[in-house]
């Protein structure tokens, strides 16, 4: 007999796909960013297609793109946070990512020619309950693609 609710939290995926998006969310908001589902010679994950919105990755090589990643939170909470990006040629090594939570604001900058292929942690941040907190990938100053 359960006497008391329990509240579990699982995974949140925000992919730049809606097919690899966790239920409730909406995939990345892609701004200049082409999608590709054409993994070169050096592929980290078996070859997908196009079909059902599925792809690889995004990619731009332009200044002004953007990509919004905004999670629907239903438990407000500490939350770790992981980016994941391929591995690929001509990869920038000084990426900023914007960090919107209940914390405030916070810019980190990754370098996307290390560590491709997998999960990266970086860092804790509290989000509230909804959509108000997103993290932000600019290209403005990145030196690659």
């Amino acid at each position: 007999m359960l006497k008391k609710p329990l509240t579990v939290v699982s995974d949140i995926i925000i992919d730049n796909s809606e097919s690899g998006t966790s239920p409730s969310s909406n995939s990345a908001e892609l701004n200049g960013f082409q999608q590709s589902n054409d993994y070169g010679s050096n592929s980290y994950a078996v070859r997908r297609s196009g079909w059902l919105n599925s792809y690889g990755y995004a990619v731009s090589s332009s200044k002004t793109s953007t990509a919004i990643f905004r999670p629907t939170i239903g438990v407000a909470g500490n939350y770790t946070l992981y980016e994941w990006h391929p591995t690929f040629s001509n990869e920038a090594s000084n990426v900023s990512y914007i960090i919107v939570s209940g914390d405030g604001s916070k810019e980190i900058k990754i370098d996307q020619t290390k560590n491709g292929g997998k999960w990266n942690n970086i860092g804790t941040f509290f989000y509230k309950k909804g959509d108000s907190g997103y993290v932000k990938i600019l290209a403005a100053n990145a030196n690659g693609n």
